[in-house]
């Protein structure tokens, strides 16, 4: 497995990664996300890396896209209730489904956790939507833990 920066030449094929993930949100909840495209989806990646705190990298096995991590470096000022803070949140992570289990989303949150040590965060922060019981699996066998969640009444 070889791990790179995500760049504009791998943007294609992420996004072609992405639709299988966004189909899932698509299904689970349809009032919030909309159905989009491949092509729809490259242009939203291209967008997000206006932001030039935006980065990400590329899983390859045996030279095809195997994954992809986004992730933006998020800083919030001191306010009278809270302390000024800075962290690396984690958009998106996506891994081809026939290729889950074999390490390939933990070697890409690694490069993650290095890239918040280079940048001086100790914290990395994520979402995960109520219906991915996998990918909380996932994130909490990484060390991850709930921090901070949203409670919804749809009534």
């Amino acid at each position: 497995m070889e791990i790179v920066r995500l760049v504009e030449k791998h943007f294609k094929e992420v996004s072609r990664l992405n639709l299988s993930v966004h189909k899932l949100h698509v299904e689970w909840y349809p009032e919030i996300f909309k159905e989009l495209s491949e092509a729809e989806l490259e242009k939203c990646l291209r967008d997000y890396f206006d932001d030039k705190t935006a980065g990400g990298f590329t899983a390859f096995i045996e030279g095809e896209v195997a994954g992809y991590v986004l992730f933006r470096r998020r800083d919030h000022e001191e306010n009278s209730f809270q302390k000024a803070r800075s962290f690396l949140y984690i958009d998106q992570i996506g891994v081809r489904e026939d290729l889950r289990g074999r390490g390939t989303g933990k070697a890409l949150l690694d490069e993650v956790k290095s890239e918040a040590l280079k940048m001086g965060d100790v914290r990395l922060a994520l979402e995960v939507w109520a219906n991915n019981k996998n990918a909380q699996s996932f994130f909490r066998s990484e060390g991850f833990a709930p921090f901070c969640g949203w409670m919804v009444f749809e009534g």
